[in-house]
């Protein structure tokens, strides 16, 4: 039995109402928070290009990069390092947004690459990022890749379990290398990530790569969040952690180590993680969690002041050497930088509201962090509209699990309009799925002009890999 006809139906109606006032009360009507603006027609751009016109050129759907944003971020974190008054290095992670016209642009301004696959690791080299600005992540390193990684140089290898410290030994003296080697503590619980500190995993490895002194060093000790924090409180707590463990080396065996990598997990101010109360509201009355308000939200050079001063303070108390502080920052660079525009096909309306309206993009294949992220949505050729009726946006896909937003206030819509997702800079393109069709065209706006980023994907291109003339050959 459907939810609108069950028990639960007054308590649904008191939970959408609340919904709709909080949207209709969102602070996120603003398009300059994304470096976006309306022009005289009512349309919303980004670097003097109307995203409904992008849709017209380059099909639907497609993700829009506008550069003057992507730059200004990426140089703010740049500066905020540069200027924190103690040294802070920057690497962008590759899991963020991995489109290489993207990635130059970033590495372009002096940051480095934080890499978790074989693949990213290739990539980075390919866009001639030097070894020593290469961190390589990740929970399943393959042997080839880190048997290249000791080949480049990378700035530091981070293991993730034991057996990986006993393997890159292996490799470092076949190779002949002395590799930088970091170490992955599990700082959480529940996080399968890394070294654990309670049962000695940590103190182990450390233990193991200080064995190896002609092969190994150790660089650094790192840490992740995965979150999109609004504030420090969190990253606080875990640094002083990993500070604790530093501390504990050089107790233990004189040794000091250079590096503090906290990570990433910076959030934005206009998008956030749902709760998990928030997901669980959204899961049973397919209600969008509550718009984040961009005043309640720590910025990124306030951030990096809380962390710096944690470290300062842990130092002097406890007498050990200050270490460098390695951050991995991925969405604050890249999430408001890019929009995934999508046009409105079809109109479904219902008795009652919400009405149905069938778009090209939805979470399966381009939009899967609107599943647990709020993420705002602008009717891009009709700004000046007033929000009247709910709708549910729907995939291309034969599934209901194929949404884009559910219960959303909008202008009344009609087929032809362009839906504009903001904040699809951070997963959209790395979730991206081509089940049942290409994925789309990302293109870069600047100075009212377009460059192809990447190209929509073709039929052909599909099924490249396909070895469909090889079997028909064989069958001669």
């Amino acid at each position: 039995m459907g939810l609108t006809n069950s028990i639960l139906k007054p308590v649904a109606d008191l939970v959408v109402a609340r919904s709709v006032r909080q949207q209709k009360g969102s602070r996120l009507r603003d398009p300059s928070l994304w470096g976006a603006r309306v022009d005289e027609r009512g349309h919303l751009g980004i670097d003097g290009v109307a995203l409904a016109e992008v849709v017209s050129r380059f099909g639907s759907p497609a993700l829009v990069v506008g550069r003057s944003t992507l730059l200004a971020d990426a140089m703010r974190v740049r500066d905020a390092c540069a200027t924190a008054g103690y040294p802070v290095r920057p690497y962008y992670s590759y899991k963020t947004n991995c489109i290489p016209g993207i990635l130059r642009e970033i590495h372009a301004l002096g940051l480095g690459a934080e890499v978790i696959s074989p693949y990213e690791l290739w990539l980075a080299e390919r866009l001639g990022v030097p070894g020593d600005a290469i961190i390589y992540n990740g929970v399943n390193k393959s042997a080839d890749s880190l048997k290249r990684a000791v080949e480049i140089g990378v700035f530091s290898l981070n293991v993730d379990h034991l057996g990986e410290v006993d393997l890159v030994r292996a490799l470092a003296e076949q190779a002949g290398r002395r590799l930088r080697v970091g170490v992955r503590l599990r700082l959480l619980p529940e996080s399968h990530f890394g070294l654990s500190l309670t049962d000695g995993e940590a103190m182990a490895a450390v233990e193991r790569i200080l064995g190896a002194p002609r092969w190994l060093e150790l660089q650094s000790v790192h840490f992740h969040l995965v979150a999109a924090a609004r504030n420090s409180a969190l990253h606080r707590r875990l640094t002083l952690a990993a500070l604790e463990f530093i501390a504990q080396v050089r107790d233990r065996h004189g040794v000091r180590v250079p590096c503090l990598d906290v990570g990433g997990g910076f959030g934005v101010p206009t998008s956030g993680v749902m709760s998990r109360g928030a997901y669980a509201m959204q899961r049973l009355f397919t209600v969008p969690g509550r718009p984040p308000d961009p005043a309640d939200h720590v910025s990124f050079e306030d951030y990096l002041r809380d962390l710096v001063a944690t470290v300062r303070a842990f130092v002097a108390r406890r007498g050990i050497e200050a270490p460098t502080m390695i951050i991995e920052p991925g969405r604050v660079i890249t999430s408001r930088a890019e929009i995934l525009v999508s046009r409105v096909h079809t109109i479904k309306r219902n008795r009652s509201e919400p009405h149905f309206a069938l778009t090209d993009a939805g979470r399966v294949l381009i939009a899967y962090p609107c599943d647990y992220e709020y993420h705002q949505i602008f009717v891009a050729n009709r700004m000046r509209a007033p929000l009247q009726e709910r709708y549910n946006l729907m995939g291309r896909l034969c599934t209901t699990a194929d949404w884009l937003a559910r219960n959303r206030l909008l202008p009344s819509l009609s087929e032809g309009d362009t839906i504009a997702v903001m904040d699809a800079g951070a997963y959209f393109s790395s979730y991206a799925s081509n089940f049942a069709f290409p994925r789309p065209a990302i293109v870069m706006a600047e100075g009212g002009r377009t460059e192809v980023l990447r190209s929509e994907e073709s039929f052909e291109h599909l099924c490249a890999m396909d070895h469909l003339e090889d079997r028909e050959s064989s069958r001669r």
